[in-house]
């Protein structure tokens, strides 16, 4: 199916994005594409940008990396990291990946599970300046005592345009809307329409594949990959980490390293290590399938 698309692709230069939760088979589409065709494989997930844990996070492997064009693997290491690799860090360097690529006649396929990357790239990555503790705490406080909807109902009367695209019962971006009223004094959707970060792409750019398996299908290749994970040798390569006493510096914490670090150093079973690895990134996967089908409602195909 994608075959028959991706001719039409090349004509209209389209820049690729696939993406949908872990396990979904996104690596898999694009180094497809790779095969047949002039791409460059550009990396959209957070974790994947570090070099510490290629394994733990499913990178592709080095085969693959020598073979075809990938950019944005490993291009950190987590240790010498004081800060999070920011969005905007990401989107930057991507835009400027999907530059090249265009400069060299490649089509730039963006592969990843990060919904907030895939999200700056479409729309832009606004500014928003830092919550004070004081508004913070206050807002925290409305919503013990007063519950959900009585914040809505305010954050109406602050900031109808930000509150007419939130949902009624999605907590977390209304205590953020909310908060970043009472903090600034000013709109959340002022900042977000003054601060919105330039970049040269409309949503007719893109061509959006969407990853979207039934979800025992999912939870089954979730189950296989962590075992296959494993057989690898991903719990070789935290031990390492392990033995050089890094793992506290380290800000990031890909999923399956807690169980793998319980298993070495706390002595929890092999089999209790496993199902806990699985169990937390089924869970993982199903928050990804939840944004992505409430953020991105218009993708190209789904398969």
């Amino acid at each position: 199916m994608i075959e028959k698309i991706f001719d039409k692709i090349q004509e209209t230069r389209k820049i690729v994005i696939v993406c949908g939760p872990t396990g979904s088979g996104k690596s898999r589409i694009a180094l497809d594409l790779a095969k047949h065709h002039k791409v460059t494989i550009v990396n959209a997930d957070s974790m994947q940008v570090y070099d510490n844990f290629p394994i733990l996070t499913a990178q592709p492997d080095k085969s693959d990396l020598e073979i075809y064009s990938h950019k944005l693997y490993s291009i950190f290491n987590a240790v010498n990291r004081i800060t999070r690799f920011s969005t905007n860090e990401w989107l930057q360097l991507a835009i400027s990946e999907i530059e090249n690529c265009r400069a060299g006649l490649r089509i730039p396929v963006l592969v990843g599970g990060t919904g907030l990357y895939i999200s700056a790239l479409l729309n832009g990555l606004s500014i928003i300046p830092e919550v004070t503790k004081d508004a913070e705490k206050s807002v925290q406080t409305l919503y013990r005592s007063h519950g959900l909807e009585h914040l809505y109902t305010m954050l109406t009367k602050l900031d109808v345009a930000a509150a007419t695209k939130l949902n009624k019962n999605d907590t977390q971006r209304i205590i953020r809307a909310l908060s970043v009223c009472l903090s600034s004094g000013k709109k959340m959707s002022a900042f977000q329409e003054e601060n919105k970060h330039h970049h040269p792409y409309k949503r007719k750019d893109f061509f959006l594949i969407y990853m979207n398996p039934l979800r025992d299908a999912l939870y089954e290749r979730i189950n296989h990959r962590t075992l296959q994970m494993i057989r690898d040798g991903a719990i070789d390569e935290i031990a390492e980490l392990l033995k050089t006493n890094v793992i506290n510096k380290i800000l990031v914490k890909p999923i399956g390293l807690p169980e793998i670090t319980q298993h070495l150093q706390e002595g929890i079973s092999r089999d209790i290590m496993i199902k806990k690895w699985q169990q937390s990134t089924r869970n993982y996967a199903k928050r990804q399938s939840t944004w992505f089908n409430q953020q991105i409602p218009d993708y190209d195909i789904v398969i």
